[in-house]
């Protein structure tokens, strides 16, 4: 760990951490979004298929028996929505295993580390590699479920209570364990448990971060006649967005576990990358 150089130009609070960096890291910013956009591109060429596939699908009469799919139809749905839904669970971890690496870059930011993209993304990739293809597979699965969820005649308080639980507890788990992993070591169990400790304590702090990372999947229930829409979009959010979020919610995690952790066990990570003056 490299010892933090002392300097009262800093900003004193995350808040302001925040905004200074987004104003003169922004093309930093990019970069990693960047990387992000490149390690999503077979999750893009599946988007591209899939939709393919069912427009297909749906244009074609054969495979219809009045206004809904016959049998044959329903197979090929069925066989499509499985192939592709696992296919997406092995982009999605190449997707985290970026994320896992722009991470690191994050923290090194708000720590007021100098940072080299390049060494310090693949430093990230490699540190928090198994983290990264754990969270990755969970978040698949959970989208695995959510896509077949539509084809079985499920008892509806039962589709609602596996939505909510991904959403309600799920999600949130992901989001704050990956932020746990790059300051802290420990089993993975034990990280969904502080994440979880620190999910409850400071729910009203993650809530707004919590809906958009719920909101982004929705994407993908665009009309698959209009799949050229989901690209774009998720391409923007890549590249832009999400690498905003990140820095923001990078902060946010920064500052509870401050608060929860670092100032009762981890002094030296207390307030990292602030200006020692009248630092929250």
């Amino acid at each position: 760990m490299k010892k933090q150089t002392k300097n009262q130009s800093f900003p004193n609070t995350r808040k302001k951490q925040f905004f200074n960096l987004l104003k003169n890291k922004f093309r930093l910013l990019t970069s990693i979004g960047s990387a992000l956009l490149i390690s999503s591109i077979p999750l893009l060429v599946t988007i591209f298929f899939d939709s393919s596939f069912m427009m297909s699908l749906f244009s074609n009469n054969e495979y219809f028996e009045g206004s809904s799919l016959n049998e044959f139809g329903n197979t090929l749905l069925l066989q499509n929505t499985l192939l592709f839904s696992s296919i997406r669970i092995i982009c999605y971890v190449l997707l985290f295993i970026t994320l896992g690496g722009a991470l690191r870059v994050v923290r090194q930011l708000y720590w007021s580390e100098h940072v080299k993209l390049i060494k310090d993304l693949f430093k990230g990739i490699k540190n928090n590699l198994k983290n990264s293809i754990i969270f990755g597979l969970v978040f698949g699965l959970s989208r695995f479920i959510f896509n077949l969820i539509p084809l079985f005649n499920l008892n509806p308080l039962l589709s609602v209570l596996i939505y909510g639980v991904n959403y309600a507890l799920i999600y949130p788990l992901i989001l704050i364990g990956f932020v746990y992993t790059t300051l802290y070591n420990g089993s993975f169990f034990r990280t969904c448990y502080h994440s979880f400790l620190i999910y409850i304590k400071k729910f009203l702090w993650f809530l707004p971060f919590i809906i958009i990372f719920i909101a982004i999947p929705f994407v993908s229930y665009i009309p698959a006649n209009k799949f050229y829409i989901e690209i774009v979009l998720l391409i923007l959010m890549l590249f832009l967005i999400v690498p905003i979020y990140l820095l923001a919610y990078y902060g946010v995690s920064l500052k509870s576990f401050d608060e929860l952790i670092n100032h009762t066990y981890f002094k030296e990570l207390e307030n990292k990358g602030l200006s020692n003056d009248e630092c929250n």
